[in-house]
């Protein structure tokens, strides 16, 4: 299992993406012993080689950001806290090493909504000529299960918007879900 989360500059399924972070996971043990390798990298020195691609930014989303706390909008800042920033393409190649080595095509992948980070992901691959290092089939939606009816709330760890922070918030908070809902 991996908990994906991006960044980006729209809520569409071209949107731009700003960042990356993603970790492995095993739903069915919670704490440090149940989260593995951790993914992250910054592409927003390359957004416009992802918009010659038609991918998009929305005025909308661009005004979001401004109004988010300084330690998301850290990413937009010139690179001094030592943050991976990557061409798009090597980031890419980069994922889907990460993901080889967690468990390759088979590995479930893990997104904030059916409609968002996966299929963002999904589709930036594809502008750049590039197979998804996943299966379609292996798609899982971690908003539906923490919408779920008694699973509960989750307190939330580091900084909001930073998709590595997001991503290891969401791995726990689904470790908390699968242990209220599959106890062993």
């Amino acid at each position: 299992h991996i908990m994906l989360d991006l960044e980006t500059l729209d809520t569409g399924p071209r949107s731009v993406v700003t960042s990356i972070g993603a970790i492995a996971f095993d739903p069915y043990v919670s704490g440090p012993t149940g989260l593995g390798d951790k993914f992250y990298v910054e592409v927003v020195d390359d957004l416009s080689t992802q918009q010659e691609c038609g991918r998009t930014i929305s005025g909308e989303t661009v005004v979001w950001w401004m109004r988010q706390g300084q330690a998301a909008q850290q990413l937009f800042a010139p690179n001094t806290d030592g943050n991976v920033r990557d061409m798009t393409k090597n980031a890419l190649n980069r994922f889907a090493e990460f993901i080889d080595a967690n468990g390759g095509r088979d590995v479930q992948l893990w997104g904030n909504g059916a409609d968002f980070d996966n299929i963002i992901l999904g589709s930036l691959y594809e502008d750049f000529g590039m197979k998804k290092p996943w299966s379609y089939s292996r798609n899982r939606c971690f908003r539906t299960m923490k919408n779920l009816p008694g699973v509960g709330s989750f307190p939330r760890q580091g900084t909001y918007h930073n998709a590595l922070d997001d991503a290891f918030t969401q791995a726990q908070h689904l470790q908390a879900i699968y242990r209220r809902l599959f106890p062993r």
